[in-house]
């Protein structure tokens, strides 16, 4: 099995020392890099999912220490009713509106993060499940905010700099 680096503050270090390659990064995986989508997706997924099996996010939480969570459409009812809330009552204790519009949890970090769990894992945020997104279709699409959680978590900056090397990147 590869080792993969999973200390947060050596993460922190080199993905912000690379934030200008992870850029041209991202610019050559979308504007130059000739190979369809589902080509690419199928290279990122795996590359990823070796390193989600390695990683253990429970002894990481960082993504819930330090990231915006989005609600999407369920989200809030399933909480509501995990917590007991009517949905007026969750919202108003726990949403705010983003500078995008866009409903997200108010506090960070998640107010329902427990040491390193969650409280409400069984029905957490789409976002929270499907973080940090690799393993879904349309990786180009989404390759900004992908390169904006380098800093932040373990799978996407080992997963980004297999994929340097696997794209021809440099």
């Amino acid at each position: 099995m590869a080792e993969f680096i999973t200390d947060l503050n050596e993460i922190k270090r080199l993905a912000e020392a690379r934030e200008e390659m992870y850029t041209e990064l991202r610019a050559f995986i979308k504007w130059r890099l000739d190979w369809e989508d589902a080509k690419l997706d199928a290279v990122v997924h795996e590359i990823a999912r070796p390193i989600y099996r390695a990683v253990d996010c429970t002894s990481c939480a960082n993504c819930c220490r330090t990231m915006l969570v989005g609600i999407r459409p369920g989200d809030g009812p399933r909480l509501a009713r995990r917590l007991r809330l009517t949905e007026g009552e969750f919202e108003k204790r726990y949403l705010a509106v983003s500078k995008d519009g866009e409903k997200v949890i108010a506090e960070s970090p998640c107010p329902f993060l427990r040491g390193a769990r969650c409280s409400v894992y069984e029905v957490r945020p789409r976002d929270c499940r499907e973080f940090p997104h690799l393993l879904k279709a349309g990786f180009r699409g989404r390759a900004a905010s992908t390169y904006a959680n380098a800093a932040d978590c373990p799978i996407v900056f080992n997963a980004l700099e297999q994929l340097i090397p696997a794209v021809g990147f440099r």
